[in-house]
């Protein structure tokens, strides 16, 4: 009975963020694929984070695994290797996914293990009715260039006669391992979906799953970064720069109609030592009207480094217009550094007549069914909290080493592959390693019950001194690494130094190393294994100066 009222709860409570939103439901079904044009319906995705289920190598001679180097989206991406021919890459039978005589559209991210120029294909394989021999079409390809993700689209109809068929990347050096991730496949669906968006506009793009169709609108480098953010984890970046409309740009042409007001707005931050403190940006509407472009600027402003600032503007698409583009652009000088990089993010766009409907029925509506929701909450209330308790009471279980009640091992090994796939969280990190002294001697000639004690009081120091300011890892024996804000070297020592005056029938030492990243010795990128390997050379350090000072006392 429980069970079932903790159900109606949940799906009335999905119901009344849904209806206070005041948006039709068109609108909800025009946003459940946000990153795909009216029209496109996704059919497949994967992300490779928990297996490659239907993907093989093709030939069956090279090896296909997870691989937690790199990934687009998540922790893993698909990398293949021992390649014995360029055409041997990863390959899926798409024969029951994709029906023959549609159109589909195929995205994925792609990278290289090697730092020279090749080239990456996705091929389509095909058996044809009343044929034995295969035929083999390109779909995409992509020129890569080092071993930077790059993106991979095509668009494909499949031959209404095909009875088999199979995709699959190619690479044209056959020594060099490669790597896919974020793989999409959608299929064109001139649907009620493209009406309903039509009619019912907002969008809005965070960049969260990916680049959602954005490019250059000249010659620049145009990707998404984790580096700063106005909302989320990521914005898109703009970078390289050759002329004032090297700017991100979005065709807009599918996603809204002619005679309709609509309102843009985006947010923008640029930092960089070589550029200017102030910087004007636009936001700029281009469209064609037969042969003549048009660019319409919706608003400009003055922007002051390192603050995100938002750009809004209205604007009526004139009925013969084509070809329209959203642009968010800089100003025209080129600075000491050249053209300003420059970041953008939560762009939105919005029928304007939206932002004034209020109906009171609608409201009417909501209020009585948050009255009945919240009296049904008022029941479920303890045993949800119970529920709630006894689930964080397992993690918490889960994670913590049961003797210390430091983090153990698996919570460290977790937050290490973490820092390794996202290097940029090492750049305001302390590492701190500590190891308890003489343990071996305090087993031998105390009892192993005064080791474990040792290890304790050890915990106890480290977790009294950090607090909630960081975290502390059990990761052996007698071994613990802090991960921290700043450096608790100092403080650490003096608490460590406090705890051994209090005499426990053994000597208590422990010895502390500590080190953060350092971009003269470590390069443009952090590396967290190069952090810890300092901290553990700094550590060994205090170990022998203490076992010096301590020489003569034992």
């Amino acid at each position: 009975m429980k069970t079932k009222l903790f159900r109606v709860v949940i799906f009335l409570s999905v119901l009344i963020v849904f209806l206070s939103s005041a948006v039709p439901l068109p609108v909800f079904a025009a946003s459940v694929y946000p990153s795909l044009e009216p029209g496109w319906i996704e059919v497949y995705s994967e992300g490779f984070d928990e297996s490659f289920e239907n993907w093989t190598p093709l030939g069956g001679e090279a090896t296909l695994k997870l691989d937690s180097r790199y990934s687009k989206n998540g922790s893993f991406s698909l990398q293949i290797l021992n390649r014995s021919n360029t055409w041997e890459g990863p390959s899926f039978d798409v024969t029951d996914l994709l029906p023959a005589g549609k159109e589909y559209r195929f995205e994925a991210s792609v990278r290289q293990d090697s730092s020279a120029d090749n080239t990456i294909s996705l091929i389509m394989k095909n058996i044809l009715r009343g044929s034995s021999e295969p035929v083999y079409e390109q779909i995409a390809t992509v020129d890569v260039k080092g071993e930077g993700w790059h993106n991979i689209k095509g668009t494909y109809t499949i031959p209404d006669d095909s009875t088999e068929r199979l995709i699959y990347f190619e690479h044209t050096d056959k020594s060099v391992s490669f790597a896919i991730d974020a793989m999409l496949i959608s299929a064109h669906e001139p649907s009620a979906v493209t009406t309903q968006s039509k009619e019912y506009q907002e969008i809005t793009y965070s960049f969260e799953e990916g680049v959602d169709n954005w490019h250059a609108y000249a010659d620049a480098n145009v990707e998404r970064s984790s580096n700063f953010s106005h909302t989320g984890r990521y914005a898109l970046y703009t970078s390289e720069r050759t002329t004032p409309m090297s700017v991100p740009a979005i065709n807009i042409s599918s996603l809204i109609s002619h005679g309709v007001s609509y309102e843009y707005s985006a947010y923008v931050m640029y930092n960089g030592r070589a550029f200017n403190n102030e910087h004007d940006f636009r936001l700029i509407i281009s469209y064609m009207i037969g042969n003549k472009r048009h660019e319409e600027i919706l608003d400009t402003k003055t922007l002051q480094k390192s603050n995100w600032s938002k750009l809004t503007g209205e604007f009526i698409l004139p009925q013969d217009a084509a070809v329209v583009n959203l642009l968010v652009a800089s100003g025209e000088a080129e600075e000491s550094d050249g053209y300003v990089a420059y970041y953008i993010d939560d762009v939105n766009i919005m029928d304007s007549t939206l932002k004034n409907q209020h109906e009171m029925s609608a409201i009417a509506v909501r209020i009585l069914i948050i009255i009945g929701v919240t009296f049904l909450m008022a029941i479920m209330f303890l045993f949800m909290l119970k529920k709630i308790n006894a689930s964080n009471s397992m993690l918490a279980d889960a994670a913590t080493d049961s003797m210390t009640r430091a983090l153990n091992r698996n919570s460290y090994e977790m937050q290490i592959a973490h820092l390794e796939n996202y290097p940029a969280d090492c750049r305001k990190l302390w590492i701190t390693v500590c190891d308890v002294n003489f343990l071996k001697l305090i087993n031998d000639n105390y009892g192993h019950r005064k080791g474990d004690d040792a290890i304790i009081r050890c915990a106890d120091v480290i977790i009294s001194v950090i607090g909630k300011k960081g975290r502390v890892y059990r990761t052996g024996g007698d071994e613990f690494v802090c991960m921290t804000s700043s450096d608790i070297t100092d403080k650490l020592k003096e608490a460590i130094t406090l705890e051994a005056q209090n005499y426990k029938g053994y000597p208590f030492s422990v010895a502390v190393g500590a080190s953060c990243y350092h971009a003269a010795e470590d390069g443009a990128e952090p590396n967290i294994k190069v952090i810890l390997e300092r901290s553990d050379k700094e550590m060994y350090k205090d170990k022998e100066k203490i076992k010096r000072e301590m020489s003569g006392m034992m």
